[in-house]
């Protein structure tokens, strides 16, 4: 028990090490990977009705119909997850990407990268 909220930033892999301590966490940054929708859905399942947000970093082979179908799939689970976009700065098409988000979800934010090291990346 900690006397400070808990943020856990995840890449939403791995689901069943991920229900061992989501009862520790009070918010939940899930960082969205093309790759691992199904393990993505699922930890998004668990934690819907929490204090959550999802990231999504945009690269330049990113397109606007892409984060169409991340924000659908996110809409099914609860469409007022706000979704933040985090384009890296070679991508070209940030806006189009969060009205086409914005079809589906009441939340869609475009903001800088916030980590270290991702200025160049």
């Amino acid at each position: 028990s900690l006397p400070l909220p808990v943020c856990l930033e995840t890449n939403s892999t791995l689901p069943k090490n991920f229900e061992e301590i989501k009862d520790k966490i009070d918010v939940f940054a899930l960082t969205l990977k093309p790759d691992f929708i199904k393990e993505f859905v699922e930890v998004l399942s668990m934690v819907q009705g929490e204090d959550v947000f999802v990231r999504f970093i945009a690269s330049r082979e990113t397109v606007p119909k892409d984060v169409d179908t991340y924000a659908k799939i996110i809409a099914e689970i609860n469409k007022n997850i706000p979704l933040i976009i985090e384009p890296l700065k070679d991508c070209k098409e940030p806006l189009p990407m969060q009205a086409m988000a914005q079809c589906h979800l009441d939340d869609v934010r475009v903001i800088p990268r916030i980590q270290w090291g991702s200025i160049h990346g």
